[in-house]
């Protein structure tokens, strides 16, 4: 459009011709290439229109939002299973069910076919769960004892909490294989890392590490902040992977970041990430719940996130989750479990394992069973869904 205008303006025979004007010469290829890309754009959202992956009233926009970025995944992965002729019935089948059931199996032939440029699948689940619900899925399904990579040089894994119980049974399959813990929001992209020894505990949290080497992390707690004696507080997170702001939303840009003096005098921005951790004493960063998430009970503080990884590492169990809702004077805790595949649990059982490593303070008021949990937009557990759940299995 600005091309058009100019050429309008200075009367030229064509776009071309702007290229020979003195006073355009200058921002004219800077205008073509932003011209030819827009048109590429315009281009890619036709054809996955024709091919079914995007609404045709996302079409001819050029605008790279969410959802054309979804079609394109969604069309890479299609077009990267689909040519091997040796592709099993299952995985054909799947090519008639949703995307999350597509993530699943790519996740599997990227394992099968030792491909080296996997990216999509470690960096993040774009169909909805994320790469740690597509791990769970993986070892379900068995594809780590029965099919073993040998040329398997490391796993990283981040986006979500870690359960123990799948950082064990991946460990007890590949126990020369690089295990990495991965941490960092949308903001700072990834900002500490933590690798996992050869010996790992079913039952005891996954640190998330220490900073990486371009990272400023602080601490922002109150002194008698502890969890199992160590220190904890809010993340703040600072550095050179620290975002800029929220395009066009300056307030709150201001309520995310913000700018403390370092020991060197000099003020830097950070961005305030909600997350609650605990410094180790050998230093490390654990995480231990999300700052909004924590509750008070019979005077004591409870981080739900901890009630969730001990019923995330029950047997047969492949996610949980944990809600708490105030009535009578009281708070109560309700928690979600979904099964494993082919997997039965039953309250009873889940109550006991839960004895066994919960404090009498922190035992669930209610386990509920789910088919699965549900999730926002973003692949985020939606907690404000299971308060309605409250009270029955689905």
């Amino acid at each position: 459009k600005q091309l058009e205008k100019e050429r309008d303006k200075r009367k030229a025979a064509d776009l071309a011709a702007l290229a020979d004007l003195p006073e355009t010469k200058a921002n004219y290829e800077k205008w073509k290439k932003l011209d030819d890309r827009h048109k590429g754009l315009v281009a890619i959202q036709k054809h996955l229109s024709c091919e079914g992956y995007l609404p045709e009233k996302r079409v001819a926009d050029g605008n790279l939002n969410w959802e054309v970025g979804i079609a394109v995944e969604l069309f890479q992965r299609r077009n990267f299973l689909m040519p091997n002729a040796t592709i099993d019935a299952e995985t054909r089948a799947a090519f008639a069910l949703d995307s999350k059931e597509l993530d699943f199996r790519f996740a599997l032939r990227v394992l099968r076919e030792r491909v080296a440029d996997a990216a999509g699948l470690v960096e993040d689940g774009t169909a909805g769960e994320g790469p740690v619900a597509i791990l769970g899925r993986m070892l379900d399904h068995g594809a780590f004892e029965r099919d073993p990579v040998s040329t398997l040089r490391a796993v990283l894994f981040a986006g979500e909490v870690m359960p123990p119980s799948w950082a064990a049974r991946l460990r007890a399959a590949y126990p020369r294989t690089e295990l990495w813990n991965l941490y960092g929001p949308t903001e700072t992209n990834v900002v500490t890392a933590y690798r996992l020894g050869a010996q790992v505990h079913a039952t005891k949290s996954v640190p998330i590490g220490h900073a990486c080497p371009y990272a400023r992390l602080r601490l922002l707690s109150d002194a008698d902040e502890r969890h199992e004696g160590a220190r904890t507080g809010e993340l703040l997170v600072g550095g050179t992977s620290l975002m800029s702001g929220y395009w066009g939303r300056t307030e709150e840009t201001s309520r995310a970041l913000v700018r403390l003096d370092d020991v060197d005098g000099v003020a830097r921005a950070y961005y305030r990430t909600g997350d609650r951790v605990a410094e180790n004493g050998d230093g490390t960063l654990s995480f231990v719940g999300r700052m909004d998430r924590q509750v008070k009970r019979r005077g004591v503080r409870i981080e739900l996130a901890e009630i969730e990884a001990v019923l995330a590492g029950a047997p047969g169990v492949a996610e949980a989750a944990a809600v708490s809702a105030e009535g009578e004077g009281a708070t109560t805790i309700a928690a979600f479990v979904a099964a494993r595949a082919g997997a039965q649990v039953e309250a009873l059982t889940l109550r006991a394992h839960c004895a066994t490593l919960l404090p009498s303070y922190m035992m669930p008021d209610e386990i509920n069973q789910v088919a699965r949990l549900p999730r926002g937009s973003r692949g985020k557990v939606d907690y404000e869904v299971l308060r309605g759940l409250r009270g029955r299995s689905v």
